[in-house]
Order: structure tokens, then sequence, then C-alpha cells
């Protein structure tokens, strides 16, 4: 395992736990970096039937909504009325509505392209993830109103270690390669941002269009092989 990639782990756990933070319903502290990484394979407690409601049917519901009417229209309330449960029933679950919308955001990421299947340097697959990310945007244009200041959640950081690796060939040390992808991932939200709100109202986010125009235009500055 390369050395940076050690460093990043630590480095965004320890960034994580101290920026990410929340209240649950009883006043204690629960953070959403927890909350995202819980473990999902945990055995159910206790005799009886399996629960009806789930985090991953709650979230799933929840993206569901926001790529109908938009980000706007997720609320807790809509979220049990669409599951036929009530409001109070998915406190039980997700500890608030941020924790929802930062699950949301996650899930909605998806898993990263696969650069290492990308032939030429790391300036072409750094075009592939930033191509890729964009098409994230595409299918689901809310993620654009989430404000994420640094990956916490398990897909956000995998989407921040794949860019982290498509760039390890660059010449640049560790806190360089940390603030270029953080740059870049910046860079293409902002400009997906741009394109959705010059577009026609209702109109989907431009993918014809190379969203690298602007992005990618400063890689050059970067030292190469």
């Amino acid at each position: 395992m390369r050395l940076w990639y050690t460093w990043f782990r630590q480095d965004v756990n320890e960034r994580a736990v101290g920026m990410a933070s929340g209240q649950n319903r009883g006043g204690a502290a629960a953070p959403s970096f927890e909350f995202l990484w819980r473990d999902t394979r945990a055995p159910r407690s206790g005799p009886g039937p399996k629960p009806a409601l789930s985090v991953d049917k709650i979230v799933l519901t929840a993206i569901e909504i926001a790529d109908e009417e938009g980000l706007d229209a997720v609320s807790m309330q809509q979220v049990a009325k669409r599951l036929d449960f009530t409001a109070m029933s998915l406190y039980r679950y997700v500890p608030s509505k941020s924790h929802l919308v930062d699950a949301m955001t996650d899930v909605a990421s998806g898993d990263p392209p696969d650069l290492d299947a990308v032939a030429g340097g790391w300036q072409a697959k750094v075009e592939t993830w930033v191509k890729a990310i964009w098409g994230r945007y595409q299918h689901h244009p809310w993620m654009l109103q989430v404000r994420v200041s640094y990956p916490i959640g398990p897909n956000q950081l995998a989407w921040f270690e794949s860019l982290l690796g498509a760039i390890a060939d660059s010449g640049l040390g560790y806190d360089e390669m940390v603030s270029v992808s953080l740059f870049l991932s910046g860079a293409t939200q902002g400009m997906a941002r741009i394109s959705l709100d010059m577009a026609p109202a209702g109109a989907a986010l431009p993918g014809e269009q190379d969203p690298l125009g602007h992005v990618s235009s400063g890689r050059s500055n970067l030292r190469r092989d």
C-alpha cells in the first residue's frame, strides 16, 4: 500500500470526525461520520420478525423524492408518508434530516469509475473521473445543492481516493495531491451547478458539452512525469 494512501486515510478520518457533528433527538452527540460508516451487515438483535423499515429503505425513498421533486421536497414527514409510516418511526433509524441528506448524497454518489482500466497517463484518468462525477450530477441534480466540505461517507471517500490514485504519478507531494483533488472536485461541482442554473427551467444538466473545458484547464501547471 502506498504511503500517501495511509496518510490520506488517517487525515480524512481526523478531519471528518472533527468537522462532522450533529445532535440526535436525545441530545447526545451523533456525528454524521459515525452514521455513514455504520455496520449495515450487523445482525438484527432480538427475536421476532424482521423490521419493515431500514436505513437503506429510508435513504433510497428520500433519493426517489429528491430525483422527482427536488431536495426541498425531502422531509422526514414526506419520506414517512411514502413508506406508509409515521415520521416519528423514522427517527429510530435516522437521527435527523441532516443525517438523511448526508446519507442520500453518499448513496447517490455510487461507486467511482475503474481508473485502472483507463488507457493513457494520469491526465486521461483525471478526465475520466471528472466526466464520471459529472454524470452523477446529471442523474441526481439535487446533489449540487448539498454542501460537502470534505468527503466523509464511504462512497464519497472512494471517489476522492480514486482521484488521488489518478494523480499519484504526477510528481506531486501528498499535500499537493490533496489540494489538487479538492480543487478538481469542487471546480467540477461548481461548473455543474453553473450549467444547471443556466439551463432552461426544468431542463436536465447538460451532458453533451465537455465539462473539462474550465475544470482541467489548469492541469498543465501540474508537474508531469
